[in-house]
């Protein structure tokens, strides 16, 4: 009887102790936004998305990044963003300006990046959000 009941104890402390690790993985609230190409309003064309909801995506297609480069022929700093959506869309930018290389520098793995493109190809508007809810 005391072995049973020892065994039992144990068994049940094991399963605590395996309900209580896997806990922290159902807490808080997850998005995972895939890549969006479109046109606003305003006629400009714009994309959307998360890095985790491209990378998680069902299709081998989609992308999207932002970078910082320097190019020594101007010579100067400035940022591109690139994106590729589940149809085969693409759009990318590029500007100088300070406010879009300060967005992106601050860029982790957690965000969720929007931009619009002007009708030269130069960026018009680039968001950076970071969120708990857009990691994995």
């Amino acid at each position: 009887m005391k072995v049973h009941l020892k065994k039992m104890l144990s068994l049940a402390a094991l399963g605590m102790s395996l309900f209580t690790t896997t806990v922290p993985t159902w807490a808080g609230f997850v998005s995972t936004p895939e890549v969006y190409i479109g046109v606003n309003g305003n006629g400009l064309s714009y994309a959307r998305g998360s890095m985790v909801g491209a990378r998680y995506s069902a299709d081998n297609t989609q992308r999207i990044a932002c970078r910082i480069t320097f190019d020594s022929s101007i010579p100067n700093l400035y940022m591109e963003c690139f994106a590729a959506d589940s149809g085969g869309k693409l759009l990318s930018c590029s500007s100088a300006a300070p406010e879009y290389l300060e967005a992106v520098q601050a860029m982790t793995d957690s965000s969720y990046i929007y931009f619009e493109v002007g009708r030269y190809g130069q960026c018009r508007g680039v968001s950076i959000t970071d969120s708990s809810g857009l990691l994995k």
